[in-house]
Formats: C-alpha cells, sequence, structure tokens
C-alpha cells in the first residue's frame, strides 16, 4: 500500500520539480513571478518526503535563502521520513540567517525529543539548545514564551537528582537551592529587561519568586530592577508599534521587483533599525550591540539582496556602534557569498581585512573573486549552454575587479605581482564575448605605472598595445584616457596624432564624444584659429544644430565646474544643451554629449514608473469629501485626449489669443470619438449639466450607454433626443430641449434636473436602479429662473415634494419647544400648512422663525419668492 502511494506522489513531485526548475530558469527579471512562486510553494508544502521532494525545497531555498516558512516546511518533511541526520544538517544551515521564533521553535522541540532517555548527557544539550537560542533570539519581541520555557527547565531540576546533577554540575553539597536560585534569578533579571510581549507576566513571576525568600531582601533586589523593568515597558509599547507592520516571513526578492508592498517594508525596516540604533532603553553597549544586531539580521531576511543594507550593517559595526572590525569582516564575509555578484560588497570585505594588517585575507578575497572571473570566462567560450557563470557581470565590472586587484598589490608594494597580474587580466579580456571590451584594464594598468614609477614610457607602451586591440580604437573612453594622459606629460603632438587616428576610424566619425574632446583639446592646448578648424570639422560630422555649438560654447567658455553664465541661467542652458544630468562639473558635457538627444526623439519613460508616481501623488481616501467620482469619466477623456506639452502649449496660446476656448484636445485621428461611436464636433461627451435653449449633443448620459430603441429599451434616465423623435439616443440635429414647463412626456427632464445640483456637484442618482421620487412630474412649484440654492452639496429631505412628509400629517411632533425645521423659511419645503397644526407655540409664538434661514445656512444671492 505504501508503495503505491509513493508511486503516486513522485509524479507529482517531479512535476513540482519541473516547475520550480523553469521558474528559476527564467531571466533575472522574470525569475521573481511571486504569484508563480507562491504556487508552486503551496504545492511544494504538501507533498511527502522523497528525493524529487528534497530536490525541490533545496532549489526553492536557493532561490530564496531567507525563507523562513520553507525551511519549517523542510524540516518536517524530513521529520516525517524520520531522517534525523537531514534534520541536523537543515538547522545547521538556517539557524543563523533565519533568527524566527517559530523556527527556534521547533528546533528546541527537536533537540528535546531527540535527547529523551539520554541522562546527564541529554539535559545538558538541551540547556545548551536553550542557551544558544536565547543569545540569537532573547532580544526578540516575541522572546517571552522562550524565557519563560527556559525558566520553568531550570526549576523543574529538583536537588539530588539526576536532572539537577546534569544541569548544576559543580553545585557543593548543601547548596543546591541557592545555585538553582541563583540560576532562576538571572534569567528572570535578562527577561524582564527585554521589551516582548509577555514582561509584564514575567515580572509578576519574578516579584513571586523574589518574595518566596526573604522579604527584606526580596524589597531590595526589586528596587533595584524595577527602573530597568519599567524602562522595558516603555520601550515596548513604541517597539511593538514600529513591528506590527513587519513581515519576517515573506520571501527575499531584489530590489525594485515588489512593488509598493516591498518598498513599504523597506521604509518600515529602516524606521525600525534606525529606531534601535538610537538605544531608545539606554542600555548598555553590549546589551545594545545585541539587539541592534538582531534588528539587522532579522531585517536581512526579508531584504536578502538589498546590498546597501549589509554595507550599512557592515558600517555600523566597523565605526563604534557595534562589535567593532571583526564583527564587520564577518557580515561582509556573509554578504560576499549572500550576493556574490556585487563587487561594492566584495571591495569592503577585502579593504576591511587589509585595514587589520590582513594582507593575506585581503589578497584572498581578489584571487577568489578573479578566479572565478576566469572559470565564468573559460566556460562561455567552451560554449557549454548547461553551465551557468557563477558572477552576473558584464565586461565592464569583470575588468573593474582587475583594476581593483591591481590597486592593491601595488598599495602593497607588490609591482612586479601587479604587472603579472596586468598579463593575466589581459589574456580575459581578449575573450570575444567581452562587450565593450574591457579598456579599463590597459588604461588602469599604464596609469598605475605612470603614478607610481613616474615611468611615462612604459604607461604609452602599454597604452599603443592596448590600440593594436581593433576594438579598443574604436572606444572613445579610451582614446581619451590615453589623450589625457598624453596631454599630462606634454606630448601634445602625439595627442593630436592620437585624435586623428582615432576619428580615422568609420565607427568614431560620429563620435560626440571625441570630436567634443577635441575641441576642448585645441582650445586648451592649441590656438584659438586650430580649434576653430576642428570645431567647423565637428559641426560638419555630427550636423549643424544648435544644441551641438551649445554644448561646444559651454566646454570652451567654462572650467573645473565654473560656467560661463549667472547662476540663474544655468538651469535654462543645461536644459537647452541636453544635460540636464551634467552636475556641477563642465567637463561632465563631453561624457553626457552621446546621449543627449533632441527632446523629441527622447525616449518615453517606463509607463509603470508613471502610473505608480500617480498613485503616490493620489491624496489619501479621507483626504476626499463629497460624493465618490466616476472613474470611466475622468479616464475616458484623458485617454482620448492629447496632453503632450506641445499640445497643452498650443492649447494656452489659443486660449490666450481668444480664438478658442480652453478644452480638451482630441487626439490625432480620433475625431473625438469613443468606439461606441458617440460625440460629435470634437467633444467626447454631452453637455454635463442641462442648459435651456441648447440643442442637443449625441450620446447618452455620461458614463452610461444605450440599452434600446425605444423608451423602454432605457428606463433609467430621459431620453437621449426629442420625445417625438424615437429611437432615443438617434442624432437630434440640433433641435432645442423643452421648454422648462414642458411636461418631458413623462419621461422627466434631461440629466440633471432644471433643479438639480449645481456645478461641480453630482447628479441624484437617478440612472442607477429606479428614478428619484416625482420623476417625470416635471418641475416643483418654483419659479423657472429662480432654483433654491441646494443648501450647498445637497437639498434638505423632501426638496420638491407637493406634499409634506407622511408624520406631519396623522402624527405631528409636539412642536411647543421646537418648531418644525425651517417652518415658513423660503428655502424649506413648500406648504406644510399654518403653525396651528403643529401643536402649541413655542414661547414668543411663531413669528421669529419664519423668514429665517435653517440653522447653519445662509441667504444665497437668489432663491425663490416667499
Amino acid at each position: 500500500m505504501s508503495d503505491d502511494r509513493g508511486r503516486q506522489a513522485r509524479p507529482r513531485a517531479d512535476a513540482v520539480l519541473n516547475r520550480v526548475r523553469q521558474l528559476r530558469s527564467q531571466s533575472a527579471t522574470a525569475q521573481y513571478d511571486l504569484p508563480a512562486w507562491e504556487e508552486v510553494i503551496a504545492d511544494l508544502n504538501a507533498l511527502q518526503a522523497s528525493d524529487a521532494t528534497r530536490q525541490a525545497f533545496e532549489e526553492v531555498l536557493a532561490t530564496f535563502p531567507t525563507a523562513v516558512v520553507q525551511w519549517i516546511r523542510y524540516v518536517e518533511v524530513e521529520l516525517s521520513a524520520q531522517n534525523t541526520a537531514a534534520v541536523k544538517q537543515i538547522f545547521g544551515r538556517c539557524l543563523l540567517t533565519c533568527p524566527n521564533i517559530e523556527l527556534y521553535t521547533h528546533y528546541l522541540r527537536f533537540v528535546k525529543r531527540s535527547n529523551e532517555g539520554k541522562g546527564a548527557a541529554g539535559l545538558m544539550e538541551v540547556r545548551g539548545a536553550y542557551v544558544f537560542s536565547l543569545d540569537i533570539l532573547g532580544n526578540d519581541i516575541n522572546s517571552g514564551p522562550l524565557w519563560q520555557e527556559y525558566i520553568q527547565f531550570l526549576q523543574s531540576a529538583k536537588p539530588g537528582s539526576e536532572v539537577f546533577a546534569a544541569l548544576f554540575p559543580n553545585t557543593l553539597p548543601g547548596q543546591e537551592e541557592s545555585a538553582r536560585a541563583t540560576a532562576v534569578r538571572k534569567a528572570y533579571q535578562q527577561a524582564i529587561v527585554v521589551p516582548h510581549h509577555m514582561h509584564e507576566a514575567l515580572w509578576k513571576q519574578y516579584e513571586a519568586f523574589e518574595n518566596a525568600g526573604s522579604r527584606q531582601l526580596a524589597r531590595k533586589v526589586l528596587e533595584e530592577w524595577r527602573p530597568r523593568f519599567t524602562a522595558a515597558r516603555q520601550t515596548y509599547r513604541e517597539r511593538k508599534k514600529k513591528l506590527e507592520l513587519l513581515n519576517s516571513a515573506a520571501l527575499p526578492i531584489p530590489p525594485g521587483q515588489g512593488g509598493f508592498l516591498q518598498e513599504q517594508q523597506v521604509r518600515l525596516w529602516r524606521e525600525y533599525l534606525e529606531y534601535e540604533r538610537g538605544n531608545p532603553q539606554k542600555l548598555d553597549p553590549v546589551t545594545l550591540t545585541s539587539r541592534v544586531s538582531l534588528a539587522y539580521d532579522q531585517c536581512l531576511t526579508g531584504l536578502w539582496f538589498f546590498p546597501e543594507v549589509w554595507f550599512e550593517y557592515a558600517h555600523w559595526h566597523a565605526n563604534g556602534g557595534g562589535a567593532g572590525a571583526v564583527a564587520c569582516v564577518q557580515v561582509l564575509g556573509r554578504a560576499a557569498k549572500a550576493l556574490p555578484s556585487c563587487l561594492m560588497l566584495r571591495f569592503a570585505l577585502a579593504d576591511a581585512e587589509e585595514l587589520q594588517g590582513h594582507n593575506e585575507q585581503a589578497k584572498a578575497v581578489y584571487e577568489a573573486l578573479v578566479e572565478q572571473l576566469e572559470a565564468d570566462a573559460a566556460a562561455v567560450a567552451a560554449g557549454d549552454a548547461s553551465v551557468q557563470p557563477v558572477l552576473e557581470l558584464g565586461s565592464e565590472q569583470g575588468a573593474l575587479a582587475w583594476v581593483q586587484y591591481m590597486r592593491f598589490l601595488r598599495r602593497t608594494g607588490e609591482a612586479i605581482a601587479a604587472r603579472q597580474l596586468f598579463l593575466r587580466a589581459r589574456r580575459w579580456g581578449l575573450a570575444p564575448h567581452h562587450s565593450p571590451p574591457p579598456w579599463q584594464i590597459y588604461a588602469a594598468a599604464a596609469l598605475m605605472e605612470w603614478q607610481f614609477g613616474r615611468d611615462s614610457s612604459v604607461a604609452a607602451k602599454i597604452f599603443e598595445k592596448g590600440l593594436e586591440e581593433p576594438r579598443l580604437i574604436k572606444e572613445p573612453h579610451y582614446i581619451m584616457q590615453y589623450q589625457k594622459f598624453l596631454s599630462e606629460v606634454g606630448d601634445t603632438d602625439n595627442a593630436r596624432a592620437l585624435f586623428e587616428r582615432a576619428l580615422s576610424e568609420p565607427e568614431n566619425t560620429k563620435s560626440a564624444t571625441l570630436w567634443h574632446r577635441y575641441v576642448l583639446f585645441e582650445y586648451e592646448l592649441g590656438n584659438v584659429g586650430v580649434a576653430m578648424q576642428v570645431e567647423r570639422r565637428a559641426t560638419q560630422a555630427l550636423g549643424d544644430s544648435t544644441r551641438n555649438a551649445l554644448q561646444l560654447a559651454l566646454l570652451k567658455f567654462g572650467f573645473s565646474g565654473a560656467w560661463p553664465c549667472t547662476q540663474q541661467q544655468r538651469p535654462h542652458l543645461q536644459r537647452v544643451a541636453g544635460v540636464e544630468a551634467a552636475g556641477t562639473s563642465l567637463e561632465d558635457l563631453v561624457d553626457l554629449a552621446p546621449a543627449a538627444a533632441p527632446a523629441s526623439s527622447a525616449p518615453a519613460s517606463d509607463p509603470m514608473d508613471a502610473i505608480q508616481r500617480f498613485i503616490k501623488a493620489l491624496p489619501h481616501a479621507v483626504a476626499l469629501e463629497g460624493p465618490p467620482v466616476m472613474v470611466e469619466m475622468v479616464l475616458e477623456p484623458l485617454l482620448a485626449t492629447d496632453l503632450s506639452p506641445e499640445a497643452i502649449l498650443r492649447a494656452c496660446m489659443d486660449h490666450d489669443s481668444g480664438r478658442q476656448q480652453l478644452g480638451l484636445i482630441p487626439l490625432p485621428g480620433s475625431n473625438g470619438r469613443h468606439d461606441d461611436g458617440y460625440g460629435r464636433d470634437g467633444r467626447d461627451f454631452p453637455p454635463p449639466y442641462y442648459e435651456r435653449d441648447r440643442p442637443y449633443e449625441e450620446g447618452p448620459p455620461p458614463g452610461k450607454r444605450p440599452r434600446g430603441d425605444g423608451p423602454d429599451g432605457e428606463p433609467y434616465g430621459p431620453p437621449f433626443g426629442p420625445p417625438d423623435r424615437p429611437p432615443y439616443g438617434g442624432p437630434p440635429h440640433g433641435g432645442p430641449y423643452p421648454p422648462p414647463h414642458h411636461p418631458y412626456d413623462d419621461y422627466g427632464p434631461p440629466p440633471p434636473y432644471e433643479y438639480g445640483p449645481p456645478p461641480g456637484h453630482r447628479p441624484p442618482p437617478h440612472y442607477d436602479d429606479h428614478p428619484p421620487p416625482h420623476y417625470g412630474d416635471g418641475p416643483p412649484p418654483y419659479h423657472p429662473d429662480h432654483p433654491p440654492p441646494h443648501y450647498d452639496d445637497h437639498p434638505p429631505p423632501h426638496y420638491g415634494d407637493l406634499l409634506p412628509p407622511p408624520h406631519y400629517a396623522d402624527h405631528p411632533p409636539p412642536y411647543a419647544d421646537h418648531p418644525p425645521p425651517h417652518y415658513g423659511e423660503p428655502y424649506g419645503p413648500p406648504d406644510y400648512g399654518p403653525p396651528e397644526h403643529y401643536g402649541p407655540p413655542p414661547p414668543g409664538g411663531w413669528e421669529p422663525y419664519r423668514g429665517r434661514p435653517p440653522p447653519g445656512k445662509h441667504r444665497g444671492p437668489r432663491g425663490p419668492p416667499e
């Protein structure tokens, strides 16, 4: 029977494993498809132990190294298979990288179960597991149950028993109670200063423990520890607020691939780390280091792929906030394993070792890096598609690794080793798959020879050796590095010859970078006549444009960050020249020249970035008051409108000149129409509010669609054309609206009512489910030219009814003290009858209540006749 179940489970496990491998084989941007991963992980968690299941867990955890839930489930699968050795191995891999209380609870449960019946040795191992867990997680906000278990474990040992002898092996005869009390007291005192969920309960238990002995000694000890407990209690409240929204079990994914939720978690973690570093509880340095380290370790379970968090953690240790340089090296070592392709962390680790005088360890960091680069290059050259490079680095980043290694060797006095390393790097750079070619290796080696040994001939030979590589002479930045060196040593003739040699290559004739540098070179080291000749050649090659001419002028007339204009003019010139990102140095114009493009040809930004910026700019929901907005009415005209800067500028100019009213500009070719075909004369919708004597517009009311050819086909609103011209919704050919007192043929007035809400407010919801009261009865008995002012946002109850409210007719309220609302006022509901119908008059009679506006309102500029 078990064999049948295994045969049935294995294909499912194999299928899950294949899906995991398919997800891992996707590109870096698609590899972290969270919905797909969550579906696969849910299927994986339902599997039983098998080789395919184990392999699937391994590949999932290779993608998400700190997925706590998956580590726990992996342990449970191996426990169900009675594979104790595998469980120990799994805990050894995840406990230090995943400081999670649930994971450690499973660990302690496993240790206690594994050591049952082992006597003294087993008890010592259990105690060691408790001490290890509390060293890691003792400062966690969820550590209360862990402290309580440990205290109960210590208290369970009875003096004279085998358990007691195992837990307190060096206790002298007659001092068993004292030894146990000392250990329990120490555990209580460590627990009550931690702001966790159970610190109040543990404090009460500690008070009971101390009061069980000498009352005088208990009072003294409790008075000593009460301020520390109070400080922990005050810190707990703030700490709980900062931690309650953090998700410590989230899957770790690279920056930028988790959307808004990831951004929110990053912000919350940064706030919490800053809070803990601020030491709100005024802890001693050792305890503070332990608590902040735990905060960083827990933060990294979710932000495992964020290099700046690793760097910040190491920097905190190295700069007096943590445990010093040794802890800094340990953190950076973990970071280099977690993010092997992040050169910043690798270089920081090497610098930390070098700073402590450990040059051999620093050299080992660089050597491991370049050896991996060579291995990856060999795998790519062999054409083995099954072998994936370990380091996901481009040619420029790989060259940077060699350059930093050569600099290190030069700093430590190993000039010969640096030259030998250059030869290795050169062989690595000759691989044809490197694009662009790693020219930085040649430039760095040559400049080091000049800077350290002041030997210009050797440096020039290295530069010339690089030009023998056909790809490097087509690399403008390499040419500029060589030219800069020649200018520094005073060899202007060879520098000029280098420019001519490089610009003779067909690939470089359109290089704005080289032409700009050449013009600047002649302007600085030549004469004006020669510089103008080169500038004319550059104009012929690049095209005669104002932008190119302006860039050349700014280069020629500025120097070392000083711009040839006022501070007020500078932003404008930067924008016109297309160098908004140029910073403060005019020399940056040379590097930015290839990227400078006319505004009309600038690539569009990522629409998802624009949408995210738009969503972030929206006000919070509670900031919006009034009726809800019909989203379709907002989006449809926006989608059909040309909102480009040119179109907006043209509309504003037309409006200012009086040629036309400022309005929406339909997109070219759209004719102002949607797929529904509604709209006329460039308009997308009929007039938003009914106005007499204006022609009908085609189309249904805003946000509505036609549902038939006659009145029965569209029962929720007025017809779209005159009543005598069915079908309703057809073109009315400019017919006027009915007069104000027209009965509207029982269909009610066009939207909105003649006496509907004022502009800026939504009409009543008479298009949704049912018409409003008295819909189709005609206008209320007010003068057509003086509708009531609608009391700001909405009319009062029963506004427009021809009869008083029902409860006034049969059950008049006792208005002795409170007359009817708005009775007798020109702004209230019509004709409720004389005051005598509403009970005895109030003190002072009814007259004070006649003609006054409702409470909190003001008489508007217009109103119906009294």
